[in-house]
């Protein structure tokens, strides 16, 4: 639908109304000066017709000469047609026409109302050119006695020739009126415009965001529209200061719903997302795609059995809750899945919240932590069931003799050592968890060749007894920011863990990457290497190697643990390599000083 703007709604009213009023005044006008001319002419007939009739009373009996005179000096005198007229209705003198050509007048309007109501006033147009006369006609009486009828008659030209004179100035007057009344209607029509742009304007802004804006409407604006202005200046700072705050609640909302840990999704009734956290994106692995306004199923590789536990809370309007084992693109995930229904206005759900927490890492942990009580309870029960054997062997075997008991003896010793070392892993482990949480070590620059041939100092005896060569490539130039000891005993346990289970030649070597800023110490050696099944898990507590090629030297099985929680404490990384026949590389990064001492 189009509509008309404000100025042509305004500017054609005043006009019309202009117009409309111009005629309404020329009819009433015309209307009260007709009236009030016919008044003055009726009055002025009645008053000759008195002064007449008074004449003519007293003479009716002295002849027709002297009425005619009387007729044509009235006439004459008053300037209207003066007609005496018997009660037959035949004209006795006329100071206008000769009584004999006029017809007989008794049937006349005029002289039909005297007759019967003793006097008349009336109007009637004749002739062709339809001119108007008025006539008053009066009764005559002498002592009861009807004598005849006396009418004065005037034509009334003069009536619309007065108001064509008052028409022409009306018309003037209302030219002048109109064409004022217009400039100011135009002048108040855009006034107007003017001030309804300028809210539109501000309306314009609302609908962009806008809200700060200065209201300026002019000197001219009208009360109404000023306090519109105001009005809507008032809902603009009202409505920036909620959208203000709906924005700061939707970010705070944004925030917590993104920062959460656990995975959180909401679906309507007919399961489609309505909404969804990051957590819940990387755990349904969404991450190429925005499955708001999707169905779940579309977008989740979620199971039928989870499907089931989201349908069961919509239907039956309760949470339910359930643990699932998944299989996503061949990794095993563990997923604790709990719903609750959304409930609006008197209870009514219209979707359901899902809660996801990915349990894989716990539920790795978990199996972690079996597998390291069961491997710390083995590793404790051998040395202590050696103990124990050869003890009570001991209390209940005097019959031994003294070589014999020496031979249990050391054998006692040497798996009480070995608990000891046992324990004292555990210890050292335990230690480096807590420094590496409080951040406790005391670090400070050393020349890397340094702690590498003090390493070798201490594991001289092992490598004599095994045989084997060590080969060192350590420039004197790299240092290093460490905790002395602690990276000493993992170069140590790296070292010895070559010496027992490598081959026959040890290299030990380090270099710097300026570009990457690492530097990488490497300990390789020429050993059986081993499988690649067992690379991933190398360095978990306890965990052991068992292959055709193991050394039967003996380990608690927390050296490459230990090590791996030296270089995390050092802000660095460590990696294992190898190949069968071939040999086993261990790799440290540590970060390269900015400042290198040399």
């Amino acid at each position: 639908m189009k509509y008309k703007k404000l100025f042509w709604q305004i500017f054609p009213s005043f006009i019309i109304f202009s117009i409309l009023s111009f005629f309404l005044i020329i009819f009433l006008s015309y209307s009260i000066l007709r009236e009030h001319n016919l008044d003055r002419i009726s009055t002025e007939m009645r008053n000759t017709t008195l002064l007449v009739e008074n004449y003519l009373i007293d003479l009716i009996d002295s002849g027709e000469k002297n009425m005619e005179n009387i007729c044509f000096i009235f006439g004459t005198g008053s300037g209207h047609r003066v007609t005496l007229i018997n009660k037959d209705g035949f004209v006795v003198c006329d100071n206008y026409n000769n009584k004999s050509n006029i017809d007989n007048y008794l049937f006349r309007v005029e002289i039909q109302k005297a007759k019967n109501n003793g006097s008349s006033f009336s109007l009637r147009s004749r002739g062709l050119n339809g001119k108007e006369f008025a006539y008053f006609a009066k009764k005559l009486k002498k002592n009861g006695k009807e004598l005849g009828y006396l009418r004065i008659s005037s034509a009334v030209k003069s009536i619309n020739d007065d108001m064509s004179d008052i028409f022409l100035m009306l018309v003037v007057i209302f030219v002048f009126i109109v064409l004022t009344q217009a400039y100011i209607s135009l002048i108040v029509a855009r006034s107007v415009k003017n001030s309804v742009d300028q809210l539109k304007h501000y309306a314009i802004n609302f609908a962009n965001g806008i809200f700060d804006f200065d209201l300026s409407l002019g000197k001219n604006a009208s009360y109404e529209i000023v306090s519109l202005g105001h009005l809507l200046k008032k809902i603009s700072s009202q409505l920036q200061e909620r959208l203000s705050m709906i924005l700061s609640q939707k970010v705070e909302q944004e925030a917590v719903f993104s920062s959460m840990t656990e995975g959180v999704l909401a679906v309507d009734k007919s399961l489609k997302v309505i909404q969804i956290n990051n957590q819940a994106i990387n755990i349904l692995k969404l991450n190429d795609m925005s499955p708001v306004g999707k169905k779940l199923s579309e977008v989740s590789w979620l199971s039928s059995k989870m499907m089931l536990v989201i349908k069961k809370s919509l239907e039956e309007n309760k949470s339910s809750e359930g643990d699932f084992e998944v299989n996503f693109e061949g990794n095993k995930k563990f997923i604790h899945l709990k719903c609750s229904p959304l409930n609006g206005k008197n209870s009514l759900s219209f979707g359901v919240v899902v809660l996801l927490l990915d349990q894989t890492k716990v539920k790795k942990l978990e199996r972690h932590r079996s597998e390291f009580l069961a491997n710390f309870s083995h590793e404790l029960r051998t040395p202590l069931t050696s103990i124990k054997g050869f003890s009570e062997t001991l209390l209940n075997g005097d019959y031994f003799d003294d070589k014999q008991k020496n031979k249990f003896i050391k054998i006692i010793v040497k798996h009480s050592d070995r608990l000891c070392l046992i324990i004292d892993d555990i210890l050292s482990l335990s230690r480096l968890d807590r420094e590496n949480k409080e951040q406790k070590i005391t670090k400070k620059i050393y020349c890397l060749k340094k702690i590498v041939d003090n390493s070798l100092l201490l594991c001289k005896s092992q490598k004599d007894k095994k045989k084997c060569k060590i080969l060192t490539d350590v420039p004197e130039n790299i240092s290093v920011d460490v905790d002395f000891y602690l990276f000493e005993q993992a170069l140590v346990n790296l070292i010895t863990n070559a010496i027992k289970y490598g081959g026959e030649i040890i290299k030990i070597s380090s270099r710097e990457h300026v570009e990457k800023g690492k530097i990488i110490i490497s300990v390789s050696d020429n050993g059986p290497g081993i499988e690649p099944k067992h690379l991933d898990r190398l360095f978990e507590r306890f965990y052991r190697v068992d292959n055709s090629f193991k050394n039967k030297e003996d380990g608690t099985g927390l050296g490459l643990a230990i090590v791996k929680h030296i270089v995390l404490i050092h802000s660095g990384k460590i990696t294992v390599s190898s190949k069968l026949d071939e040999g086993t590389v261990f790799e440290i990064q540590l970060p390269i000083l900015k400042n290198r001492f040399t």
